[in-house]
């Protein structure tokens, strides 16, 4: 039976999360000095009790890799307010777009449906770790194109008898982020001593209404983050203690261009980041885009179409981020292209250890991205070159078909457009 205590505790914290929110839309438009305090007027003084503040700054947003990491923010706690609920809209979906359905309840998916003239076939999906009634996929998937009287078939998850739940992850936490990204209900109280951004949450719902085929079962898929990425290296490092994301089903893994990772504290969640990739473009190589010419040059001249990049006096050569049998680690005539080699038989290009060879090989088209590799497994690299991110510029192939068959190849580029590194990263290509 709850106490009246922590029935106010309950209606604070979301008091707390709804004034976060109006005071990041209210940023927007009002300029603040910020070397004044912040305060609400009209509100009675704080109690000695120390709980989330109403009067907090606009969420702390730190821009980290092409990320967003929210972090938590405790003080005083003025005096309960109401909080109104948000309600999840559609209005920006067309009537012949299926709209997002991930995380709603079969209760308010087929109601939402059924508003828009669709008949609504519902399956049962056994999951005894997760949240039961909660959507987790529909056919079609979000964005198809849909007209009055189609049916959609929306997958719930039904309870399932388990003995435990030891090693599952907590679908609640997942859900609650989910659900509060789509503006559903009341801010829950897992995020309570979390200041969440609308940018985030904007990020977040993006993801989870992102287009797909018209055939695909997009579904949440989440994990404790371990050692290894998800999709290899190159991603930033987050000590995050869950992660989620959006996928479908594929022979092989599935490399998520986005994902949400979350620090889990005693009493919900602290921190939520949104990770997506940072592509390359003419404000992040000011100021001559030397970096990118220097990129498309080596592939020009890997492939025998063009002169040699700069390089300079000496480059180091790693595959997965080390070194090779057939290989010292450094090249000391880089516009060679047979120097690069990490094979002690086979020379270019017919080595499978070979930047070079990788470029020369592969027949399709080549984009240059900013960054670490985000799907080929790139591995650590020596500490000089993991500490210059702003001077990698990686090669690969548009959309890789899975990350296990992932490859790139990754340039480090000075300011001048001098490229000083080179690294073979994920699988090796089949000649």
């Amino acid at each position: 039976m709850p106490t009246d205590d922590s029935a106010e505790m309950q209606a604070e914290t979301r008091a707390a999360m709804q004034a976060r929110r109006l005071l990041a839309r209210a940023a927007e438009t009002i300029e603040v000095d910020p070397a004044a305090p912040l305060t609400l007027a009209g509100l009675p003084e704080p109690q000695p009790r120390r709980w989330p503040v109403l009067a907090a700054a606009a969420a702390v947003v730190l821009l980290i890799g092409g990320g967003f990491l929210v972090s938590r923010q405790l003080g005083d706690d003025p005096s309960p307010a109401p909080a109104p609920a948000i309600d999840h809209t559609t209005d920006a979906v067309p009537a012949d777009q299926l709209p997002g359905l991930i995380g709603l309840t079969q209760e308010e998916a087929t109601r939402l449906l059924e508003e828009r003239g669709l008949a609504v076939q519902v399956t049962k999906q056994p999951e005894g770790c997760n949240v039961p009634d909660t959507v987790v996929g529909s056919t079609p998937p979000v964005g198809a194109h849909v007209d009055a009287g189609d049916t959609v078939t929306i997958r719930v998850i039904r309870p399932q008898q388990v003995i435990d739940c030891v090693g599952d992850v907590p679908w609640h936490y997942i859900w609650d982020i989910v659900r509060y990204a789509r503006g559903i209900g009341d801010a829950p109280e897992s995020l309570a001593e979390a200041s969440v951004d609308d940018d985030v949450l904007e990020r977040i719902a993006a993801m989870l209404d992102q287009s797909w085929p018209q055939d695909a079962s997009p579904f949440v898929a989440a994990r404790w983050p371990s050692g290894s990425d998800i999709c290899g290296g190159g991603r930033d490092t987050f000590s995050g203690d869950l992660r989620f994301w959006v996928e479908i089903p594929i022979d092989g893994p599935f490399c998520p261009a986005q994902y949400v990772d979350v620090e889990l504290g005693s009493r919900g969640i602290d921190a939520v980041r949104f990770w997506e990739p940072t592509t390359i473009t003419t404000d992040e190589l000011e100021p001559t885009l030397e970096r990118l010419t220097s990129a498309q040059q080596f592939v020009k001249w890997a492939r025998g179409t063009g002169p040699a990049p700069a390089f300079a006096d000496r480059v180091r050569v790693m595959f997965l981020g080390g070194g090779a049998f057939g290989s010292t680690g450094w090249v000391d005539d880089p516009e060679g292209r047979g120097y690069y080699s990490g094979c002690s038989g086979l020379g270019f290009p017919n080595c499978g250890l070979d930047p070079v060879a990788m470029i020369y090989n592969y027949k399709g088209v080549v984009v240059p991205t900013r960054g670490r590799s985000v799907c080929a497994d790139g591995g650590e690299v020596p500490k000089r070159f993991a500490e210059a991110p702003e001077d990698v510029v990686r090669l690969e192939e548009p959309e890789p078909a899975d990350c296990e068959h992932a490859w790139a190849v990754e340039l480090w580029i000075d300011a001048d457009g001098v490229i000083y590194g080179v690294n073979q990263a994920g699988a090796f290509l089949q000649y």
